[in-house]
């Protein structure tokens, strides 16, 4: 967890970008669409 965490701050200081939490709910309607395409 630690390398994958080194590799995010590089990744954000080499773009000079800011970390932006995606929230809870991000994944809910990918995986909704998923479900109702992989469902019978």
């Amino acid at each position: 967890m630690a390398h994958s965490l080194i590799v995010i701050g590089y990744h954000l200081q080499k773009n000079q970008s800011n970390y932006e939490d995606l929230g809870g709910n991000y994944f809910d309607p990918i995986q909704s669409d998923s479900l109702k395409r992989y469902s019978w």
